[in-house]
C-alpha cells in the first residue's frame, strides 16, 4: 500500500505523463496533416491542446498542496519544484503548438502552392515529436545513464531542428530564385515554421529540468 505522500507524487507524475501524451498526439496529428495535405487535421491538433493550460494549473495545485502538507526532504523538494517549472514550460509548449497549427492552417488555405515539397516541414515536425517522446521517458526513468542518454537524444533532435530550419530558411529566402512578392510570402511561412523550432527548444529546457531534479546535477546542451 503506497503512503499518502507517495500517492501524491505518483498522481502528479501520471498527470505530467498525460500532458506529454496529449502534446505528442497533437504533433502527430499535425504531421499527418502535412504528409496528407489535409488541413482539417491542423484544426484538430490545435483543439486537442486547448485544455492543457487548465491541466497544468491542476498539477501546480497538487504540487503546492504536497509541499505544504508533507515538507519533503531535499531531493523530493527539488523534484516537486522542478514540476512547477515543467508545467510552465508545458503551457508555453502547448501555446506554441496551438499557434503553429493556427498559422499553418491559414498558410495552407492562402498559399497551398508553397506546400508542394514538405520534406523540411516533415523533418521539423518529426523532431518535435521525438523530443517530446524522449522527455516523456525521462519522467519514468531513474537510472543515471538512461537519463543522460535520453537528454542527449533530446539535444540531438534540437540540433536537427536547427539545421533543418537553417536549410529551409536558405531555400525560402534565396533572393536569386524568387520574386520580391514571393520573398515576403516565404518570410511569413518561416515565422510559422519557427514556432516548431521554438517548441523543440522549450522541450529541451523541460528535459533538462527533469534530469537536473532527478540527478541533482546541471544538464546543459553540448554546444560543440
Amino acid at each position: 500500500m503506497l503512503k499518502t505522500y507517495e500517492k501524491k507524487i505518483t498522481l502528479i507524475e501520471d498527470e505530467l505523463i498525460e500532458l506529454f501524451k496529449h502534446l505528442i498526439k497533437a504533433n502527430t496529428i499535425s504531421l499527418s496533416g502535412i504528409v496528407d495535405k489535409d488541413i482539417s487535421r491542423f484544426k484538430e491538433a490545435k483543439d486537442s491542446v486547448s485544455k492543457i493550460h487548465e491541466a497544468c494549473d491542476q498539477i501546480d495545485t497538487n504540487v503546492t498542496t504536497t509541499l505544504a502538507l508533507f515538507s519533503p526532504e531535499a531531493k523530493d523538494l527539488r523534484k516537486l519544484v522542478s514540476y512547477l517549472k515543467i508545467t510552465s514550460g508545458l503551457t508555453k509548449t502547448a501555446s506554441n503548438t496551438k499557434a503553429y497549427n493556427k498559422s499553418i492552417l491559414k498558410n495552407f488555405k492562402e498559399n497551398s502552392d508553397s506546400f508542394t515539397d514538405t520534406d523540411y516541414l516533415q523533418a521539423l515536425q518529426t523532431s518535435s515529436i521525438e523530443a517530446l517522446k524522449h522527455t516523456l521517458n525521462i519522467i519514468t526513468s531513474e537510472n543515471r545513464d538512461t537519463l543522460e542518454d535520453l537528454f542527449e537524444q533530446v539535444c540531438i533532435e534540437v540540433d536537427k531542428t536547427e539545421m533543418v530550419y537553417e536549410a529551409l530558411e536558405k531555400e525560402l529566402l534565396s533572393t536569386d530564385k524568387i520574386s520580391v512578392e514571393a520573398f515576403a510570402q516565404n518570410s511569413s511561412l518561416l515565422k510559422t515554421f519557427r514556432k516548431l523550432d521554438k517548441m523543440t527548444n522549450r522541450v529541451m529546457d523541460i528535459a533538462a529540468a527533469l534530469v537536473n531534479a532527478k540527478l541533482d546535477t546541471v544538464m546543459v546542451r553540448d554546444q560543440d
